[in-house]
């Protein structure tokens, strides 16, 4: 396939603040010694102006400071920072990177993503599954957030290199290294937390050089990303701040350790006088170089310290809510409570460069989303997450949209620009429940449409074009579900409606096209994972069929499924074909 499916996730440009119990970790030295070794940091090439370094000239690919350095933490590209690059998904005919795993997903969030933690185990919960799947996708583009985040925990001894196989940080590799390759993903997923949030400083390029020079300092027990955009928040990277270099005339260069740039100093550049910033931010030396940069308008340059992230973090998808949807506080089944104002997570996984659009639109006609290519966020209290991910700039990644739990929504995935057909996926997952339209095939032109009432209780697809799409929803109650619906086509112009009410113990499905339906169903509770599977239902056109679901708790009994046809109702015996 030409085009590689991508999740939601903007380019990476972190600079991280980590944790430490000591002021010094790393190589932390003085600013007065540290200068002379930022000058020995790099190859040693001439002074040349940070912001126009060519990245595709090697020589260039590194920068020497000459002046003071004003601000300076200890941190160094190659003492501290990783040997390889930034990586995606793994070449054709390499093996896969592994990302997150369920033991990821639980130093995140805590037993709250596991449906049996008491018993020792970690089944996830379907949402979790969910959750950890589609963020998976979302670094096939690349990790930078991990690598800046990862390596700042690794400076100041929060993680070990040694947990990983070597005794320092650039002695790592990461070909067959599939528990440093799932702890980068970990850190990568630092930019979903809301508590990491919250912390990100923002501003113009003068706000943002007064707080490095507070931060970067020895004796400060955090460590730091740089976040770097292009205009409208299109792509996104992550990279290490560590020093700031004034260069006169109101000149500070800010010396980072880019992921994409294995241990040397690059820098940005930041003119106080115009309140400006600039980087070449070319994805590795052997790609083009393309300048970015900013002014006191544009907001597309922040501070992220790392401690926030630390820890387990509040699930907002962990289920089993104690208050009514939408409202306060409500508590997860683990051991860490859900987060306040609950909001469900809506995305699209499509091209990294040419994909469908989202348009999500509340009962008030309220939308957030994409408008004939201009975005726009009406609805009161949601939000769009333009996430770092990026090795490669050229990539315009669809954000992740958050819209407040217990609405009604209409989500349009819109193919009016495409110029191609592109492979698209749709999911949304909330407090608890998670929906999922896989192998959408959306063509240039084509319109699909979502329509959801809350908790999945009633659920609409259809589209102007033909589609056979996989179906998967999943609900946590006090036994959690995750079904899989898949073989039948979707006419152009007709729907399919779907009703999955928590705690009702059945799936119903109306309005069915014609044809064989495969289906599946996996229980999880405190005594592990059950599986069913059931191909080749064959359902008429405009059929009702409800899945009655709830008395199965064993894996040779059988299932009900209640089906009308032109108003007269028979039941089928479903076994177990898993």
């Amino acid at each position: 396939m030409a085009k590689v499916l991508e999740r939601r996730v903007v380019v990476c440009a972190a600079v991280f603040l980590l944790v430490a119990g000591a002021c010094s970790g790393g190589d932390n030295q003085p600013a007065a010694s540290s200068a002379s070794r930022a000058a020995t940091a790099s190859s040693a090439a001439p002074r040349t102006d940070p912001g126009q370094l060519s990245a595709g000239d090697p020589s260039q690919a590194g920068y020497t400071p000459t002046g003071p350095l004003v601000a300076d933490n200890g941190f160094r590209p190659e003492t501290d920072g990783f040997a390889f690059e930034n990586y995606g998904k793994a070449p054709e005919g390499q093996p896969p990177r592994t990302n997150l795993t369920a033991a990821e997903m639980r130093k995140l969030f805590g037993d709250a993503v596991c449906a049996d933690a008491s018993s020792g185990k970690c089944d996830l919960v379907p949402m979790a599954q969910q959750w950890m799947e589609q963020s998976n996708k979302g670094t096939d583009g690349g990790h930078c957030q991990g690598f800046s985040v990862l390596s700042g925990l690794m400076w100041k001894k929060v993680e070990q290199a040694s947990t990983f196989g070597a005794d320092t940080t650039p002695q790592l590799t990461v070909d067959g290294n599939n528990s440093l390759q799932s702890e980068i993903a970990y850190a990568f997923m630092f930019q979903t937390l809301d508590a990491y949030n919250a912390a990100i400083v923002k501003g113009t390029p003068n706000d943002i050089l007064d707080k490095l020079l507070q931060v970067l300092k020895p004796d400060n027990p955090d460590s730091y990303t740089i976040g770097i955009y292009k205009p409208g928040f299109q792509g996104g990277h992550a990279v290490t701040p560590y020093a700031v270099e004034d260069a006169g005339n109101g000149i500070f260069n800010v010396l980072i350790y880019d992921n994409n740039f294995p241990k040397v100093t690059r820098a940005i550049k930041i003119d106080r006088n115009a309140n400006t910033w600039s980087y070449d931010a070319a994805t590795n030396p052997s790609n083009p170089s393309e300048l970015y940069q900013g002014d006191a308008t544009t907001k597309t340059i922040d501070v992220e310290p790392t401690s926030p992230g630390i820890g387990p973090q509040p699930c907002p998808f962990c289920g089993n809510l104690t208050t009514p949807s939408g409202g306060g506080q409500s508590v997860a089944k683990g051991s860490v409570a859900q987060t306040k104002g609950n909001l469900d997570l809506v995305y699209l996984d499509g091209s990294d460069v040419d994909h469908a659009h989202l348009l999500i639109t509340d009962e008030a006609g309220h939308r957030l989303g994409y408008v004939n290519d201009q975005f726009v966020n009406e609805i009161p209290g949601a939000q769009a997450q333009f996430t770092k991910a990026d090795q490669d700039w050229s990539e315009s990644i669809e954000p992740d949209y958050y819209v407040p739990d217990g609405g009604k929504y209409s989500v349009t995935v819109d193919g009016t620009a495409l110029d191609e057909a592109d492979d698209t996926e749709v999911g949304i997952i909330g407090p608890a429940f998670d929906l999922f339209f896989d192998n959408l095939q959306m063509q240039p032109g084509e319109k699909a449409s979502i329509l959801m009432t809350p908790n999945i209780e009633n659920v609409a697809f259809s589209s102007t074009a033909d589609e056979s799409p996989q179906i998967e929803l999943g609900i946590s109650d006090a036994v959690d579900y995750a079904f899989t619906l898949g073989g039948v086509k979707v006419p152009a112009g007709s729907a399919i409606n779907l009703a999955l009410p928590i705690s009702s113990g059945h799936l119903t499905l109306s309005n069915a096209p014609a044809g064989s339906y495969n289906l599946s169903l996996d229980r999880f509770d405190e005594q592990g994972e059950l599986n069913f599977k059931h191909d080749g239902v064959t359902l008429d056109s405009g059929d009702t069929a409800t899945l009655q679901y709830g008395p199965w708790s064993a894996k040779d009994q059988s299932i009900a499924l209640d089906v009308t046809h032109d108003g007269a109702q028979s039941t089928q015996t479903l076994n177990n074909q898993a």
